[in-house]
């Protein structure tokens, strides 16, 4: 029985021998890199060269020597199989180009939202305010009564009208007690989103009556961003009074009733709501705003009735003072 080889044996039981030889005297022998003896090669031993200088050495030693060599050209691995970093599949830059153009469109889309949820009020306030100060310099505007005046007399009847303006132009304001008593945002004419809505102001659609006129004073506001004037609309509960203020008086109205509705259905602003064509009994007002919050797939409505009015310049009107300073 033959003796077995150990692994990488040649037939003959000789292991291969893998030497890099270089020559460093033109005229001298070859030597293992680095120093050492000069090569001999064993009969039989496969010798492997690494590079071209050295294959090219080997040979001519084998020529000199008498011997005749096959050597191998040893397989190396090139960069492109060795480092995979190098071997970037076209889907895989494909893919990386889009995860990045998604990452930046989530943070400009989060910088819209901030925009749109925060930062759009703060740069409402101050228009709020500036609006507020253009109504209170208007001629034959009367401020409110001092903190230390008489209740003014409340009146049912012989309702002042007040004259619409045209579009854009500011000419009433909404308070809401239950939103505060600070709470005094300006009316201005028409529901134009850019130059009223998104000014932080209150609109009156153009088409319904005025504050006090027998039928329906609708408004529009925005609930969230640009100042949300209506942010607590659900807040409202039945018989919170909801007071606009002109030139010279207050007109008070409760709250009676509430509503969702689709965003199409206009019949809520109707003289008489949900009645077309049929001539008012009442004196109205309708808030109307988006619903649910931060979208608009319905709106949101609030109607109130009438119940009196006050002249400012008789006194101080006892819904805008809290119950603690009465």
């Amino acid at each position: 029985m033959s003796e077995p080889t150990s692994p990488g044996a040649s037939p003959g039981g000789v292991m291969p021998t893998f030497v890099r030889l270089e020559r460093t005297d033109p005229s001298g022998p070859l030597i293992p890199a680095g120093g050492g003896a000069p090569a001999t090669m064993p009969a039989g031993a496969p010798v492997v060269a690494t590079s071209a200088s050295s294959r090219a050495a080997i040979q001519l030693a084998a020529a000199s020597s008498g011997r005749a060599l096959t050597i191998p050209w040893p397989t190396v691995p090139s960069a492109s199989d060795s480092d995979p970093r190098r071997r970037i599949p076209v889907l895989a830059i494909i893919t990386g180009l889009i995860g990045e153009l998604l990452i930046t469109a989530g943070v400009l889309l989060g910088l819209y939202v901030v925009w749109e949820l925060v930062w759009s009020t703060v740069e409402a306030r101050p228009l709020q305010r500036q609006a507020l100060e253009v109504v209170h310099k208007r001629p034959g505007y009367v401020p409110p009564a001092p903190d230390t005046a008489a209740w003014a007399p409340e009146y049912t009847d012989n309702i002042p009208e007040v004259a619409v303006p045209d579009r854009g132009e500011p000419w009433v304001s909404l308070h809401v007690p239950r939103w505060g008593y600070k709470y005094n945002i300006v009316i201005a004419e028409g529901v134009d989103k850019y130059s009223i809505l998104d000014q932080g102001l209150i609109g009156h659609y153009p088409d319904t009556q005025g504050p006090g006129e027998l039928g329906n004073f609708a408004v529009a506001g925005h609930r969230i961003t640009h100042g949300e004037p209506f942010a607590g609309i659900q807040a409202l509960r039945d018989a919170d009074e909801l007071i606009v203020e002109t030139d010279e008086n207050y007109l008070v109205f409760a709250v009676y009733d509430r509503d969702i509705v689709s965003p199409y259905d206009m019949s809520v602003i109707y003289p008489v709501p949900g009645q077309e064509g049929v001539d008012p009994v009442k004196r109205l007002i309708t808030l109307t705003t988006c619903h649910p919050r931060y979208t608009s797939t319905s709106r949101y409505i609030v109607w109130g009735d009438f119940q009196y009015w006050t002249k400012k310049s008789e006194g101080r009107l006892k819904a805008l003072v809290p119950p603690s300073k009465r």
